[in-house]
């Protein structure tokens, strides 16, 4: 029996880009770019309930922004305050480059949340 916990499969998702950057740390920790993309992730996933992750992937969370950020308690805190948003900077960075602007934060984990509920009930 898996002890992955009810999720939609765009959490999923995201938890695999998250292991792949985490297999990729070395690498991108020398990339600003690819520092913020991967921070923006860990803003995603740190938006959502503790119980969409397995406590194997909390911690590669808190791992990553511990190597690319230093302090995860204060990147949450700063992140759940609204002080501090790597996904908006990302955001911006899509546009300027010509991509389609992207949903703010805020809708998408709105999104998540209904569609969750929708598909499993109780959110946490």
């Amino acid at each position: 029996m898996s002890n992955t916990p009810n999720r939609l499969t765009e959490v999923t998702d995201l938890v695999a880009a998250l292991a792949s950057c985490g297999k990729q740390i070395d690498r991108i920790r020398f990339d600003s770019e690819e520092t913020n993309a991967t921070l923006a992730m860990c803003e995603i996933a740190v938006s959502f309930p503790p119980s969409w992750f397995t406590k194997e992937e909390a911690a590669l969370v808190l791992a990553i922004v511990e190597v690319l950020y230093g302090d995860s308690k204060k990147f949450i805190d700063m992140i759940h305050s609204e002080n501090l948003s790597f996904y908006a900077k990302a955001a911006e960075t899509a546009v300027r480059e010509g991509n389609s602007p992207i949903a703010p934060l805020e809708q998408i984990v709105e999104r998540a949340y209904m569609a969750h509920f929708a598909r499993f009930g109780a959110v946490c």
